[in-house]
């Protein structure tokens, strides 16, 4: 399947897609040793991908500590609520 790298929203220069890309990978890693997570790009869906959605939720909850953001539901709904580092990076809001 090809993936197509779509902005939804203007990127926040704190938010970059590559270094949440990094996290998840290190964190699915944990919890899926044997899944090929070189094939996880930026733009990868984590849905299509096979990760499970109680696992997106955690891990949703887990980069808005890491990274100090808040999940922007709207700028979710804006790109269909596809999951990729892309999407997150646009679809959270720095926490005052």
């Amino acid at each position: 399947m090809l993936n197509i790298y779509i902005h939804c929203q203007k990127l926040s220069q704190s938010t970059n897609p590559e270094d949440i890309l990094i996290f998840i990978k290190k964190t699915l890693a944990k919890e899926y040793p044997s899944m090929d997570l070189d094939a996880l790009l930026v733009e990868t869906d984590l849905v299509h991908f096979g990760i499970e959605s109680i696992v997106i939720l955690s891990l949703l909850a887990e980069i808005e500590r890491e990274f100090k953001i808040a999940l922007s539901l709207d700028a979710l709904e804006s790109c269909q609520y596809k999951i990729s580092a892309v999407t997150i990076a646009e679809s959270f809001n720095e926490k005052p």
